[in-house]
């Protein structure tokens, strides 16, 4: 009987900073993962967050971002996948840090659902 694999990724974590910082997640087979973030722009306000679960061959992801700018509220989600060969076969971002040389790479994600919302264009009619 083979023993499923940690999964090991890269995601971008958007500080109160509004800056996108990368952080590897490690999940063991049945783990789930949430992060959120939150913070103010000379705009308004954003809010959002991602959970990542994994059962040994599939990596699930839900995320979701709330915000406001000078148009008003809007909001948009979206589900996906990878599995756990895609993280080394077909990675969809790798870059190097120049000063350290640490590699980064993020999953491909098969997306299965997205939406998105502009609460000012929809009470407009639109």
């Amino acid at each position: 009987m083979k023993t499923a694999k940690n999964a090991r990724f890269w995601i971008d974590h958007t500080t109160a900073e509004n800056k996108c910082t990368p952080v590897k997640i490690t999940l063991k087979p049945g783990d789930t993962f949430e992060h959120g973030y939150s913070y103010a722009h000379d705009e308004g306000w954003a809010s959002g967050g991602s959970t990542y679960r994994y059962d040994g061959a599939t990596i699930s992801v839900s995320a979701g971002e709330d915000s406001t700018d000078c148009d008003g509220r809007h909001s948009s989600g979206w589900l996906g996948f990878c599995t756990i060969e895609s993280l080394t076969d077909k990675p969809n971002r790798r870059w190097t840090d120049e000063a350290t040389g640490q590699v980064y790479v993020q999953p491909t994600w098969t997306e299965t659902e997205k939406e998105q919302r502009d609460y000012t264009a929809e009470k407009a009619g639109y």
